[in-house]
């Protein structure tokens, strides 16, 4: 257990910062109401930057839960999360400078439930 330990210790130190870094973090219910949009969608398609380990999705808006968004959008993928064609998602739009993006997309499965909550919660 000590070698596992030392051995995932020694890796994570050799990785650059901003591989390691997810910003934002996982979806909460706040993140909703701080959020300038909110929408849901289908992942049309998805590539790797070429800058950042950041998979870029572009989306099809089929319903906007807040702010303004129609046709198609591109968002950035946190933590490199896997998005797959045709996959349901949730894209959330920040303000302009927030993060080094300005809109998020997470698989539906893991962030609709809790941003619908946070936006009836909000009301």
């Amino acid at each position: 257990m000590k070698t596992l330990l030392l051995a995932l210790t020694i890796v994570a130190l050799a990785l650059p910062s901003y591989v390691l870094a997810c910003s934002p973090a996982n979806p909460n219910e706040s993140m909703a109401l701080e959020s300038k949009g909110l929408f849901v969608g289908t992942a049309i398609s998805s590539r790797w930057s070429d800058e950042r380990p950041h998979l870029k999705v572009r989306v099809k808006v089929i319903e906007v839960l807040r702010g303004n968004a129609s046709g198609t959008i591109f968002a950035i993928s946190p933590c490199a999360l896997p998005i797959n064609d045709g996959e349901r998602v949730v894209v959330v739009q920040y303000e302009e400078g927030k993060y080094d993006y300005d809109q998020v997309v997470y698989p539906a499965e893991m962030a609709e439930k809790v941003f619908r909550a946070g936006l009836r919660a909000g009301h």
